[in-house]
Parts: structure tokens; sequence; C-alpha cells
């Protein structure tokens, strides 16, 4: 059973009216750059829970958290509805394997994501630890609208900390966006 501890909201990111980023101050565990918490509220009695990757280096105190609202959702409507100040719950510890060390070594580091997916991808790249091993990293966000794009300048600045070794790729699905493709993923 999962440890949990009180966070305080201290910043909201209204991206879209869907996308949204909470950034937190809460009391947990060390993390590992690619790893998820579970945010939780207490609704008509009840905890109601969702895992959130974090998007922020571990070497962050702040915890940043990329969320799309889901209209009839128990959770994301009221996480959205959050402001400065407020508190929710994140649980002590995290989770997840979706770390570097769990992938090999190779040529090319490839970077496959679709909207708040981001997340973890964002996290490992601010930290930048044992990326060494990869001569080339492609990060590649597929989103519906270039608007949901929230997330493209952090991208940008990563691409120039990392003197091209990074190169970023967005896909835009719905719309035609200069430097984007146009299309999904897998085409």
């Amino acid at each position: 059973m999962a440890n949990w501890v009180t966070g305080k909201v201290i910043q909201v990111k209204y991206w879209t009216d869907t996308l949204i980023s909470l950034v937190v101050h809460a009391p947990i565990d060390k993390f590992t750059a690619g790893q998820f918490a579970k945010l939780a509220l207490e609704i008509d009695g009840e905890r109601i829970q969702r895992a959130y990757s974090y998007v922020n280096s571990p070497q962050d105190p702040n915890l940043e958290f990329y969320l799309v609202t889901v209209p009839e959702g128990k959770l994301s409507p009221r996480l959205a509805a959050l402001t400065v100040g407020d508190e929710l719950l994140v649980t002590e510890q995290a989770s997840g394997f979706f770390v570097l060390e769990e992938v090999p070594s190779a040529n090319t580091l490839w970077m496959l994501s679709t909207g708040t997916a981001i997340g973890p991808f964002l996290s490992i790249l601010q930290l930048g630890d044992d990326l060494d091993r990869f001569e080339n990293i492609v990060l590649v966000h597929a989103v519906r609208y270039a608007r949901d794009l929230s997330y493209l300048p952090l991208m940008e600045q990563l691409a120039e900390r990392y003197q091209g070794k990074l190169r970023i790729q967005t896909i835009v699905s719905r719309e035609n966006h200069i430097g984007s493709l146009t299309g999904r993923i897998p085409a």
C-alpha cells in the first residue's frame, strides 16, 4: 500500500482548455527520472487516484505533472480546478521502470511520445545523467494540434544544451504546422 504525503500546489500552467501542468511542493522520497507518482484527492469520502509522470528533473524540488483533463473523469477535472495553495495527495515513493538504466546502450536513443507522455522524457533529458552512452538522441512528440506542443520551448532549450546530440521532431496529426511532420508516428 502506498504512503501518501500532502502536497501544495505552487503553480498551475494552463496550456490549452484541456492541457495543464501542476507544479507541486511535497516531501517525497528521491525518484529516478522517468518514474511516476500517483496524485489523489478525497472526493465524496473516497480517495480518487491516478498515475502521472514527473516532468521535472529529480534534482528540482518542485514536482511538475502534465495532464489532460478528461471531461467526465473522476479526478482530472478536479485537478484542473486546483489553484495555488490548494492541497492534494502525492505518493511518497515513485514507481515505474521507464528509466534509462532499463535501456541498453545504442548508437541512437529514440524517445517516442504522444500527448502528455512527453513527461518522463523531459525528466530524463533535464537531468542529463547516463546519456553519454548514446551518440544521438531523437525526441519525437506527436500531438493533435500545434497548440498542444506545450513543452516545445523547453525541448528547444534542451536541444541547445545538448549541442547537436539531441534532435527534436514534432508531429501534428490534425493540421499542418511549419517545422512539424503531419500525421501519426507509425506513418
